[in-house]
């Protein structure tokens, strides 16, 4: 359990005073759901290419943070799921993502016209 999780479930008023921080941020070109490998991967490539990019999950690294070894993974015959998760996080922050932990989404909020934002609504319920 992370710090994060913790305090969420010590200070009952903790969500939604994320939730408001979190609803003043100015809208992503891309905001990606799910920050795990797949995830990572996607930010920078988003991030590369000037797209101003957010990467949303519960934790950064998702399920791999669980997983003791990992084997065949590109370029490496075999990691920790800690390490690998490690190295994730140094090239994400190489780029400028914004990295939004503690947040699931549960609703995805389509634009109301042509050319609009869409919307994801997360369980906080902070809305992006």
């Amino acid at each position: 359990m992370s710090l994060a999780e913790i305090f969420s479930k010590v200070d009952t008023n903790a969500d939604k005073r994320v939730a408001e921080e979190l609803n003043k941020r100015d809208a992503y070109d891309v905001l990606i759901i799910g920050s795990g490998p797949a995830g990572a991967a996607a930010a920078i490539y988003s991030a590369r290419k000037g797209i101003r990019t957010g990467l949303m999950g519960e934790r950064f690294g998702g399920q791999v943070l669980d997983t003791v070894d990992i084997e065949n993974y590109i370029s490496m015959p075999k990691t920790e799921g800690a390490k690998l998760v490690g190295s994730l996080r140094a090239h994400v922050d190489d780029y400028n993502v914004d990295v939004i932990e503690s947040q699931s989404a549960i609703k995805l909020i389509p634009a109301a016209s042509a050319g609009g934002l869409h919307a994801v609504e997360t369980a906080s319920p902070a809305r992006y």
